[in-house]
């Protein structure tokens, strides 16, 4: 059901987090002559905020679109366990998303022209803006008190990799090539390592997740040169 939920809401997402809208907001505002804010950017993201409120919902306070995370209809409907599971997969589907506007996916075609990739340094800051504030969204912290996702589960996985991104995105070539040839070897390493001992411990399948999920991040981040 899970699964089914986030495609169903994942188009609409999608039209709202894309490189078109991105770009859009840095035409309008040189058409204008006018730098962008945070709040343009937060208004850019009203609509979604309020789909999400309205589906799985938040008070509109303190940004014009306060989180409060509620979710309404999921609220009514599902079990305040499974309503969890759909906001950390909602989430993680946001997060990709983010990720997939900086870096292009893995593959053996090249990269379709024109590209949107590498993206210029503007479009990487309104990323990372989205980033907080959407994270900020799902975590609803109201004093010291978390009504959403709690903070350390939103910042695991594809976060890590996004933040990853933002880290050698701007590499000069050579050593991005360097960094990837470093950690595709060491994937292959470890990966080859916890198959064959299956007695290791579980950091070593941790740290061999990590490892691969790098040398991931590094090859999409070589197919924006």
């Amino acid at each position: 059901m899970t699964r089914e939920i986030v495609e169903r809401m994942g188009e609409y997402i999608k039209s709202i987090l894309s490189s078109a809208a991105i770009a859009n907001i840095v035409k309008e505002k040189k058409k204008a002559k006018q730098p962008i804010d945070e709040r343009d950017i937060e208004y850019s993201l009203g609509p979604l905020f309020e789909y999400l409120n309205s589906n799985v919902g938040h008070s509109s306070a303190s940004y014009g679109f306060q989180p409060y995370l509620q979710f309404s209809t999921f609220s009514v409907t599902l079990t305040s366990e499974t309503r969890l599971r759909v906001m950390v997969a909602l989430w993680r589907f946001i997060v990709s998303t983010l990720t997939s506007i900086l870096i292009p996916p893995l593959s053996d075609r090249p990269v379709p022209k024109p590209s949107p990739y590498p993206p210029s340094p503007l479009e990487v800051d309104i990323v990372f803006k989205y980033l907080q504030m959407l994270k900020s969204f799902f975590n609803a912290k109201e004093g010291d008190m978390e009504h959403g996702i709690p903070l350390a589960q939103l910042q695991q996985g594809p976060y890590k990799d996004l933040v990853m991104v933002g880290q050698y995105l701007d590499l000069p070539t050579p050593a991005l090539r360097e960094r990837v040839g470093g950690a595709v070897k060491g994937s292959v390493g470890k990966i080859g390592g916890t198959a064959s001992q299956m007695g290791r411990m579980s950091i070593d399948d941790t740290y061999a997740n990590e490892t691969e999920r790098m040398a991931e991040v590094l090859l999409r981040i070589a197919r924006t040169r």
